[in-house]
């Protein structure tokens, strides 16, 4: 992604490094008034977030796996100790943490209606870490404002390495979607541009979709998961952030709601009176806003500026090459082993190239589904069509199922497919939450009613 100017302006990015010895452990500062630049012109950083972009800035780059930061909730760029958990067992981590909040949350309850005068010496560098922080908030409700957040500078470094593979091919569907570029930044947040990732509440991919978003645009179906295929997530993530945008308003709210949903963002923007990003992260007290939804863009615009310029945060980063394939639309039903001979691919390259593909149907039980966009070696994209004729009628099975879906190929319009399927046009377009205007694209997936509903 080209290097914006606000990127270019992340210039000696922590205004203010104080480190003194305390306890043994290390204990930062990081003014919150400094103008760090982060921001572009459709993602923009309201000078109230800088502080917090910059937090996880310093999450993604400087503190390691090992390192637990120990923060304010409320005002995250506001770090009482960095704890060194470098050797302990996880038990071990967990009450060490516990022990360090506990220690900060009595502090902050002793501090609140005293005198800084009486201050100790511990309280004193505490009071000079709150410095800039609504009197009203400063010493307030000091248990929930205490949090520990780990490190992942490691981790982050990795994804930006992995993202080499696919982040080209993220950019092309996003540009020819007319999705801000920016956006190919998202997965750093979610995934750390690891196709594979789940998350311990069921979202997988690249993209992180849960099975209920992900129907929406995928195939989530038994050994057939396209939420970890980088490519059709995307093209997915593309359409669900193109939705957003057009909901709520804005593209920040847009990355919000990938978070805490458009429902969510609808009634934040509704509560607060405006769309302004920095209000709404800073006063929509939501029972279900918390500090994931808070953060959630801040996090995005740290990813961001460290995409933009890695080497200001790691020295050279080699990236992995990019994802090299040819795509190829099934015109039937098909089992795996056909397509390993027509194609003449192994099976082992075939199922990396097709990661939603599961043992389902790469052990023969079940054929792909007509219309299924099967990912080949580069070298195959000129013959395609022309391997295709190797596999006989024999072989092309009966069409799919309405469970199935349908996957549009080129050509196709929405009356075109209502008619082969035996619905209506309007019972397609309502299975489906489109309208009769809507644009479908070769390799969307449409839902088909049952093809005996004919009705509205």
């Amino acid at each position: 992604m080209p290097l914006t100017p606000a990127a270019r302006a992340v210039t000696n990015f922590i205004a203010a490094t104080i480190a003194v010895a305390c306890l043994g452990v290390t204990v930062a500062l990081v003014s919150p008034s400094r103008a760090f630049g982060y921001g572009t012109d459709q993602f923009p950083c309201p000078p109230p977030l800088e502080a917090r972009v910059n937090f996880w800035v310093r999450i993604f780059t400087e503190f390691g796996k090992d390192q637990r930061v120990i923060h304010d909730t409320r005002y995250p760029w506001v770090i009482y100790e960095i704890a060194d958990v470098t050797g302990l067992s996880q038990p071990q981590v967990k009450l060490r943490v516990a022990r360090r909040k506990d220690h900060y949350a009595t502090l902050l309850e002793h501090m609140a209606g005293r005198s800084p005068v009486n201050f100790n010496q511990e309280e004193k560098r505490v009071a000079d870490l709150l410095v800039g922080v609504p009197e009203v908030g400063r010493y307030a409700l000091p248990r929930e404002r205490i949090r520990s957040q780990s490190g992942v500078r490691d981790s982050f470094l990795n994804g930006l390495r992995r993202s080499g593979i696919y982040r080209p091919a993220v950019e092309a569907i996003l540009d020819s979607l007319g999705v801000p570029r920016e956006l190919a930044c998202l997965p750093h947040v979610e995934s750390g541009y690891h196709p594979g990732a789940t998350s311990k509440v069921g979202a997988k991919g690249l993209w992180q979709f849960m099975p209920s978003t992900g129907k929406r645009f995928l195939r989530v179906e038994r050994d057939l998961d396209e939420r970890v295929d980088p490519i059709r997530a995307t093209e997915a993530a593309a359409r669900y952030l193109l939705d957003a945008h057009a909901t709520v308003g804005t593209w920040p709210l847009a990355v919000v709601s990938y978070n805490h949903g458009i429902g969510g963002i609808l009634r934040a923007r509704s509560k607060i009176g405006c769309t302004d990003i920095d209000r709404i992260l800073l006063e929509y007290d939501g029972p279900a806003f918390g500090f994931a939804s808070q953060n959630f863009y801040c996090e995005f615009l740290a990813a961001l500026a460290v995409a933009a310029d890695p080497s200001r945060y790691f020295g050279a980063v080699h990236f992995d090459p990019p994802l090299a394939c040819a795509e190829f639309p099934l015109p039937d039903p098909v089992r795996w082993d056909w397509l390993l001979r027509a194609f003449s691919v192994e099976s082992e390259q075939l199922a990396a190239l097709n990661p939603a593909v599961g043992r389902y149907y790469t052990s023969g039980r079940r054929p792909l589904p007509r219309g299924y966009i099967l990912r080949l070696p580069p070298e195959r994209t000129a013959d395609a069509a022309q391997r295709w004729t190797v596999v006989p009628a024999s072989a092309r099975l009966a069409v799919s199922s309405p469970a199935d879906g349908y996957r549009v190929l080129p050509g196709d319009t929405l009356g075109s497919i209502a008619t082969r399927h035996g619905v209506s046009l309007a019972t397609l377009l309502k299975a489906n939450g489109l309208r009769a205007t809507a644009v479908i694209r070769p390799g969307q997936l449409l839902t088909l009613p049952g093809a005996g509903d004919r009705g509205l």
